[in-house]
């Protein structure tokens, strides 16, 4: 998405103007230790979000008409009937509500061969190494950029993260673990995943 920069008079500050399909949005830009400005630009987008948000144009959907991503906890994740109660915060081991925010995809759906990883390393990834690598193939996309551009390119990745389900709920079982599973399960690879499989090569 194209961006420009442009002094405004609600501040001395700067702003940088983000432009595209949606409405214009302002935020200000940060300003480096030597004071000078530094405009930024999104260029690429992508996004899997509950309520069947699937892309940034369905989340702006999503927020325009006010609609809520919550929903009922599909029948595949566990038997909510089975823990539920209307004291359930009172009552180990039970829950009070029947509902929550569940992203639709089926993780299992993952073309590993795409990425060039084979199917057992592919057993032990943690989901969200799996949907991460497609969400940021599908930033590259919105971005007009190819793979070969992107790879061995002067290119950052960060990764803010903070659940670790996958690698809780396979410690029930020891004998699961396997050599890739340090590589699969950890939330420090996250960042690592997306830079060794598109070869990115930075910050430098």
């Amino acid at each position: 998405m194209p961006s420009k920069s442009t002094d405004t008079s609600r501040s001395s500050s700067r702003y940088v103007l983000v432009e595209g399909d949606t409405q214009p949005t302002w935020a200000p830009t940060e300003h480096p230790e030597d004071g000078s400005v530094e405009p930024i630009a999104i260029v690429g987008m992508s996004c899997k979000l509950p309520g069947d948000v699937n892309s940034p144009s369905q989340l702006w959907d999503m927020l325009v008409n006010g609609r809520s991503g919550q929903c009922d906890l599909p029948s595949d994740r566990w038997n909510i009937d089975a823990f539920y109660h209307p004291k359930g915060g009172d009552r180990p081991g039970s829950m009070d509500t029947k509902g929550g925010y569940f992203i639709k995809d089926d993780i299992r759906n993952f073309e590993n061969t795409f990425f060039g990883i084979n199917n057992l390393e592919a057993t032990y990834m943690d989901p969200q190494q799996r949907k991460l690598l497609e969400v940021v193939f599908e930033c590259f996309e919105s971005a007009g950029v190819t793979l070969e551009d992107m790879s061995g390119s002067n290119t950052g990745c960060y990764v803010g993260n903070f659940t670790m389900d996958f690698l809780m709920m396979q410690g029930r079982d020891p004998e699961y673990f396997h050599r890739y599973t340090a590589t699969g399960m950890g939330t420090t690879i996250l960042a690592n995943r997306v830079n060794h499989v598109f070869n990115l090569q930075g910050p430098r």
